[in-house]
């Protein structure tokens, strides 16, 4: 995904959903590596790039959530050189 449409992707999560809630469910790691394992809750105003994820039986009205985590790895300077995310429906 390049640049732009990253930034089209998060635009549209604070458009098309209301009441999103992240939680922090653990943080580890070190100067080098950092593990962030999250709980994201959120109901759909209109169909959007969610749909394509949607879980199967989630009533569109309904409080949709879902758990992943982000890895990130830090150089030096403190800055992110690779980071990976994955999540799914719960």
């Amino acid at each position: 995904m390049n640049k732009p449409a990253f930034r089209t992707f998060l635009q549209s999560m604070f458009t098309d959903l209301h009441n999103l809630k992240i939680t922090t469910v653990s943080v580890s790691g070190n100067r080098e590596f950092i593990a962030w394992e999250w709980e994201i809750e959120f109901v759909r105003k209109t169909k959007s790039s969610f749909e394509e994820m949607h879980r199967e039986g989630v009533e569109d009205e309904g409080v949709e959530k879902m758990r992943g985590v982000s890895l990130s790895w830090w150089d030096e300077e403190g800055k992110i050189v690779r980071e990976r995310d994955y999540a799914r429906f719960v």
